[in-house]
């Protein structure tokens, strides 16, 4: 019978290894999936949905609406415009226009600091606004 030739092994050093090893193995596994170059928000998105030609709304004023996600449009009308905006109101601070002639879904993905509202034009039925909420 041949025996193992050396010292044997440091079974301390071996576990103290795997001890220092293992608490990292768990905090890198519960970080969130990677998709793309930006993780993954785990928060859910509320939608503001119109089937009407609102003239103007204000989804929510500053102390809710924190982040615009996307406006989608679903059913698309010819003569229909829609003009979103970082307040209370439809005075000042205007995010973007939106054609609603073709059905699409325009990504904003932006932080809102004053409130959200829309306004529109002509005839905007089947827009989604999609925002968060960060208390």
């Amino acid at each position: 019978m041949l025996l193992p030739s050396g010292p044997p092994p440091n079974t301390e050093v071996t576990m103290k290894k795997i001890l220092f090893v293992l608490p990292l193995l768990v905090v890198m596994l519960s970080l969130p999936v990677a998709a793309g170059s930006s993780f993954i928000n785990p928060c859910i998105f509320k939608s503001s949905h119109t089937r009407t030609s609102d003239t103007t709304k204000e989804i929510s004023s500053t102390k809710h609406v924190k982040y615009l996600r996307s406006v989608i449009v679903s059913s698309p009308t010819a003569d229909g415009w829609m003009t979103i905006y970082n307040s209370r109101g439809a005075a000042s601070n205007e995010i973007g226009t939106v054609d609603l002639g073709t059905a699409n879904q325009y990504n904003y993905d932006l932080s809102i600091s004053s409130g959200l509202t829309y306004t529109t034009s002509g005839n905007a039925n089947g827009v989604t606004i999609l925002y968060q909420d960060k208390e």
